[in-house]
């Protein structure tokens, strides 16, 4: 049983539990207030075989003798006999008050003795006890053993993701290692450091696992060790990718791919190209982003570094995805998870198949996504907390589209307190606008929606040029807040900004959806030329590698701009056939309810009998709308 140090330290006990718990033990023969101290060292809950190897000259029947007086005063208790006899401390504050009347030289030597015992019981497999063995020899001073077995618990724990517990451990070691002298042991201060930032990584603690990085680069610098200094950078240039800060990013895997490259492994080398690829990908630059990763592809090839593989595959995958190239993507994110089944962490294979879920959303299959999001939340679960966040944001923005509102508030809500404990910025921003756009102006909760665009506005003022897709999004959000309120004025200015980010950023997917509420706010202000010019171009936006999502509404709308009865009724057509194949369930639902509406008003039967379809159609997808 391992005690937690800080947590016992912080408990309050009140003086006068205190003094009646002290009252209690001096009221104890001697012999059995000498036996539970010495069992309160050895923890809470303590077997019978290290009690009896500490305690001194005892017998194994006097001990039980003992413990069984202990137990009818309330004491302890016995757990179990078999396969060994296991007692506990009936309450918590028996066992700290039992451990704080030893005196201190005598508390430092029983800790030794276990952790002595420990070690020899247990030579053969000393694993599982680790942190035990830490914690023992470090309250009993043995800084030594104390730092070792610290820090192969840290790996440990980091190995099954429980990265709270390493970070934890970690912590202890580099108290030994300090009081030991760092610069003499700084081959383990380097592995500390790193191995603390992978683990506060994964926690979303990126500015502390900034600085234990830059720890570990210090090290290695100052001892000329060029291999650790390029896993040093490499994990810094991760870092900062996800602080977006995407300007260091180059210049860490530059510096390792100029500098270091014939010095290092080709592992730490495809790494440092896979790292650049990510940073240039990031930055728009998407030739600059293929050279890189192909570097890092042929690397993983040759040496066989098939986990590697897969997350460059990943990494190609999302540049076709970001340059509008779906189906290409989407099949080399699928060679991609092939491998990652076979050699990634569940984290890794999660973030994977979120990234395939999220192609297969744009690809118009909902169903398809959320069926993965689910595989990959399964996954992610109480192993990376970061990579669940995130994967629940998504899954709650596929909910939303397919109208089950009720589930998504959850995902969402999940998705916003894990990033909150994170402090990461990038991925609160983009829950925020989801939550906005998605959920609230869906639901036509106008005021909660601006609450949550306004939340996003506070990160991107931060560092307004960080964020342009973002920014693009909160303009629109902002905008359709404006034509609800019919300030269409302010509305269109919004839809200006947004559109001259996206078109000189080359953010194609979003074209249409600029023209489209450009188009809506300039048919509610009555100017039907505009708006019909705006409707076309978003139309042949969609042509050019832009969201569909929105075509059913741009046709119902230039459908009311037609005078022409034949290109009207044609118009009306195409918006169901296109709110059938791809749409919102809520905007499916209110094209085939207009569209139905108009073909009723109508003087032809046959189209009264359509209308009539089609409004029994929309009744019956409004039956599966899930809202709160």
């Amino acid at each position: 049983v391992r005690v937690n140090e800080a947590q016992l330290a912080q408990i309050q006990v009140p003086d006068t539990i205190h003094g009646l718990l002290l009252a209690r033990l001096d009221r104890l023969p001697p012999a059995g207030r000498d036996l539970l101290q010495v069992a309160s060292v050895v923890g809470r809950q303590f077997a019978l075989d290290p009690l009896q190897v500490v305690s001194g000259e005892l017998s194994r029947p006097h001990i039980l003798d003992l413990l069984g007086e202990l137990s009818q005063t309330d004491m302890t208790r016995l757990v179990t006999a078999d396969p060994e006899w296991i007692y506990l401390f009936r309450h918590a504050l028996t066992h700290e008050v039992a451990y704080e009347t030893l005196p201190f030289a005598r508390r430092q030597m029983l800790h030794a003795l276990v952790a002595d015992w420990l070690e020899e019981q247990y030579g053969d497999n000393l694993q599982p006890f680790y942190a035990v063995l830490a914690y023992h020899y470090g309250r009993a001073a043995n800084q030594e053993k104390c730092l070792r077995f610290a820090v192969q618990a840290g790996d440990a724990a980091r190995a099954i993701f429980a990265n709270q517990e390493a970070v934890e451990l970690y912590t202890l070691a580099q108290k030994q290692l300090q009081a030991l002298g760092e610069e003499e042991r700084w081959d383990t201060a380097v592995h500390l450091y790193l191995s603390r930032a992978e683990a506060l990584m994964a926690m979303g603690d990126f500015a502390t696992a900034v600085t234990d990085a830059e720890r570990a680069a210090q090290h290695a610098r100052a001892h000329n060790v060029p291999e650790q200094l390029a896993q040093a950078y490499n994990t810094l240039a991760e870092l900062k990718w996800r602080q977006v800060k995407l300007d260091e990013v180059q210049e860490l895997t530059a510096t390792i791919i100029e500098q270091l490259a014939k010095q290092i492994s080709a592992e730490e080398l495809a790494r440092a190209y896979y790292g650049a690829g990510w940073g240039a990908a990031s930055s728009g630059q998407w030739d600059e982003a293929l050279v890189q990763l192909n570097h890092a592809q042929q690397l993983s090839v040759t040496h066989n570094d098939i986990s590697r593989l897969a997350l460059t595959l990943e990494a190609i995958a999302y540049v076709h995805f970001s340059q509008g190239d779906l189906e290409n993507a989407l099949e080399i994110m699928q060679q991609s998870i092939k491998y990652a089944y076979n050699t990634a962490t569940p984290a890794n294979v999660a973030l994977s198949l979120s990234n395939i879920a999220l192609i297969q959303f744009q690809l118009g299959r909902p169903e398809n996504a959320l069926h993965t999001y689910n595989e990959a939340v399964n996954l992610a679960t109480d192993t990376n907390q970061n990579v669940l966040a995130l994967t629940l944001g998504n899954r709650a923005e596929v909910l939303a589209y397919l109208g089950r509102f009720q589930e998504a508030r959850h995902d969402f809500a999940d998705a916003i307190d894990l990033f909150s404990t994170m402090n990461d910025d990038p991925m609160l921003l983009e829950v925020y606008l989801l939550k906005g756009h998605e959920y609230h102006i869906s639901l036509h909760e106008w005021a909660k929606a601006a609450y949550w665009f306004d939340l996003a506005a506070k990160i991107i003022a931060k560092r307004p040029d960080a964020y342009p897709e973002k920014n693009a999004k909160l303009l629109m959000g902002l905008a359709r807040l404006n034509i609800h309120a019919q300030s269409y004025k302010k509305a269109l200015s919004h839809l200006r900004q947004a559109e001259t980010i996206i078109r000189e950023k080359e953010l194609d997917w979003w074209l249409p959806v600029v023209l489209h509420f450009t188009g809506t706010t300039h048919q509610l202000v009555g100017n039907s030329v505009l708006a019909r010019e705006q409707f076309n171009l978003s139309l042949t936006a969609i042509t050019q590698n832009g969201c569909p999502d929105y075509k059913p509404l741009t046709l119902l709308n230039l459908a009311q701009l037609t005078p022409d009865q034949a290109k009207q009724k044609q118009l009306l057509r195409d918006c169901v056939d296109e709110a059938r194949q791809r749409a919102r369930l809520l905007d499916k639902i209110a094209c085939l309810d207009m569209v139905g509406q108009l073909f009723t008003t109508t003087g032809n039967e046959e189209l009264k009998q359509e209308g009539n379809n089609l409004i029994n159609e929309a009744q019956t997808l409004q039956n599966r709308v899930q809202i709160p």
